[in-house]
């Protein structure tokens, strides 16, 4: 069995409260090839003395405060592993999360990006609620392209990245400091082959002290979303709604206009431009193909659907 080793990255400003849970949790795989690389990005607290009890059986590294970009950066260039984890110093890796990252990688090009659900904690570790993605989408959706980090199913600690994607699409963005991880994975999972393992991997802490509770997050959400979206081009949405005017009608659902101007407005206008035919004068002869066999495609699937509830919903009507 293919056993790579996977170096998992601990990014940490004055994480004294939950630090040491997470490093257990990392370093205490069902998977036996792993590193750990702790990042304090300048902590103040009793952080430094957490991480020196545990020796040589992390990798310890001290830099001044720059964000959660430069600490993760850092463990990037400092890691040994073909594979890299990323791990919040307030959240949990299931014991076997490498083991299922690894055993999803079988029979897959080493490039693939394995993914999965995580459950959600709070302050005291208690779960209290779980993703279940499936559910929602198809294997398919949550396998194409960056269509599963736009719906947000994508969480850093419930991913493995070969580290070759650092050197094709570059670092963590340093400028940002809410949304780095989506703006990664934006550029990691676009042309990549996916893998949505569909297991939990992670354990995701809500508790006061993190940045989603403590500051306004929607205006560098707002921004990153509609930066994705002006990054596509139409091809691209049509394989994701089936067709243009279906993509954005659908994103446009998913966000609020209170809360994600820029996004909104920009859904709204390219609705009006594909109602009238505009976007689409200067698309090339194979543009348009790939976009009617998009759309023919979407039918099919729907056609398929549309079967399997009559075939359900017969399967009722017999037992009375």
């Amino acid at each position: 069995m293919y056993k790579p080793r996977i170096s998992v990255v601990i990014p940490v400003y004055n994480g004294e409260n939950y630090l040491k849970e997470a490093i257990d949790s990392a370093l205490n795989q069902t998977y036996e090839n792993v590193e750990v690389l702790v990042v304090d990005d300048g902590s103040v607290d009793g952080t430094r003395e957490i991480m020196d009890a545990y020796g040589d059986r992390i990798i310890g590294l001290h830099k001044k405060n720059g964000g959660v970009a430069t600490a993760l950066n850092m463990g990037i260039a400092h890691m040994s592993g073909e594979y890299f984890a990323w791990l919040s110093h307030d959240d949990l890796m299931k014991p076997d999360a490498c083991e299922i990252y690894v055993r999803h990688l079988q029979g897959e090009e080493k490039e693939t990006l394995v993914y999965g659900n995580y459950d959600i904690l709070d302050k005291e570790g208690r779960v209290y609620n779980w993703t279940n993605f499936e559910a929602l989408y198809t294997q398919e959706v949550m396998e194409m392209s960056v269509y599963p980090v736009i719906l947000g199913c994508v969480n850093g600690c419930a991913l493995l990245v070969h580290r070759s994607h650092f050197d094709r699409v570059g670092y963590f963005n340093e400028e940002l400091k809410i949304t780095q991880d989506n703006e990664m994975w934006f550029r990691i999972f676009r042309d990549s082959k996916i893998k949505f393992c569909g297991e939990t991997v992670s354990s995701k802490r809500y508790h006061p002290q993190q940045d989603s509770q403590t500051k306004d997050i929607y205006p560098d959400e707002d921004a990153f979303v509609f930066a994705c979206l002006r990054q596509l081009n139409l091809v691209e949405c049509a394989c994701f709604g089936g067709n243009v005017l279906s993509f954005f009608r659908k994103m446009k659902a998913r966000v609020s206009p209170e809360k994600h101007p820029l996004t909104t407005k920009f859904c709204g206008e390219m609705i009006c431009k594909a109602q009238n035919g505009s976007l689409y004068s200067e698309l090339t002869a194979e543009e348009l193909t790939r976009m009617l066999m998009a759309a023919e495609q979407k039918n099919d699937e729907l056609e398929k659907e549309n079967r399997r509830l009559q075939g359900k919903l017969r399967e009722l009507y017999m037992k009375f």
